[in-house]
This record gives C-alpha cells, structure tokens and sequence, in this order.
C-alpha cells in the first residue's frame, strides 16, 4: 500500500470544493446540517456499493466528495 501525504490529501479536498462551488455556486447558503447529510448519505451509500479491496479507487473519489461536502457544511455552518 502506498502512504500519500495529508498534504496532498488536503489538496485533493480543496480541489474537489472548488469543483463543487463551480458547479453548485451559492446553494450551500441555503443548505442545512441535515441537507448536507443527505448528500453524504448518497455519497457514502455509493462508495459502499462499489467498495473493491481490489480496485478502491471508486470508494476512494466518494469519499473525497464526502469529505469535500463535510468541509463545506462547516464553512456554512
């Protein structure tokens, strides 16, 4: 297994928020706690369905959309 740096972590995190402030703009102001769980829910519901300790890699881009969608639940709230 290849250990990959929290700060290249944390660079993929910040891209995927900027990813999702281009695509979904000033939504997040309108969103609750609860909304934002949703959106986790379904993210996380995903990346358990597709969990391959082969082939991680689609578990792996959900949670970097869930982690992405935590960050921007803090921001808001």
């Amino acid at each position: 297994m290849v250990k990959i740096s929290r700060e290249y972590i944390y660079k993929e995190v910040d891209k995927e928020r900027a990813y999702q402030d281009k695509k979904w703009g000033a939504l997040d102001d309108v969103n609750s706690v609860g909304d934002f769980l949703c959106y986790m829910k379904r993210f996380l519901d995903h990346a358990m369905q597709e969990n391959n300790p082969k082939s991680p890699s689609f578990a792996l881009d959900d949670i970097r959309k869930i982690t992405a969608l935590g960050v921007a639940c803090m921001e808001v709230h």
